[in-house]
């Protein structure tokens, strides 16, 4: 009943993601790491033989990767980090290389950062305890928790600044020196 009554309002649908603004500063923001960066566009270029220019290749890329944000910066951010460190180079017009999802970001991040089972498994308890936190943690207050998770052994100071420099790219710390995911 109210959903009949909502639809004779002269509301006019208002949607960030679908605006032309945001399409044009996720373009701006492209263009300006490529000019910063020269290796994404070095990254970027297509060994396809044909004759077609980088400037064209690139732009064909920057639209499939707008296409694919979807509105998301955090995503066009990922993804032209990815390019800058040669995680992924493009090189065919399929772009089959490129991750299509922010899971898959994140998961082709973890893989690149943690190689082996035994490497992330050093990691977890931070991990466990940084996300199950109800706010933001000092690294002394994680490194108590994560301590208290240990049952039978006690993980020094060092070791822990150690583990915990491993997630320097996924743990960002705050003004007020605590520590929170990047986004």
């Amino acid at each position: 009943q109210f959903l009949e009554l909502s639809k004779q309002l002269p509301y006019t649908r208002f949607g960030l993601d679908e605006s032309d603004n945001v399409h044009k500063d996720l373009l701006e923001y492209f263009n300006m790491r490529v000019q910063a960066a020269p290796i994404i566009e070095t990254n970027i270029k297509c060994s396809t033989g044909k004759s077609e220019g980088v400037h064209n290749s690139v732009m064909k890329f920057a639209q499939y990767v707008l296409h694919l944000s979807q509105g998301s910066f955090l995503f066009l951010k990922l993804i032209l980090d990815l390019l800058e460190r040669s995680h992924i180079v493009v090189k065919s017009t399929n772009y089959k290389v490129v991750p299509i999802s922010l899971a898959q970001i994140f998961s082709l991040q973890f893989n690149l950062r943690f190689p082996t089972v035994q490497s992330f498994e050093k990691v977890t308890h931070i991990l466990s305890v940084c996300l199950a936190a109800l706010y933001p943690l000092t690294l002394v207050e994680i490194y108590y928790s994560v301590n208290s998770l240990l049952v039978n052994t006690f993980l020094p100071w060092d070791e822990f600044c150690h583990r915990f420099e491993c997630l320097k790219d996924f743990l960002v710390k705050r003004i007020d020196n605590t520590y929170m995911f990047f986004h």
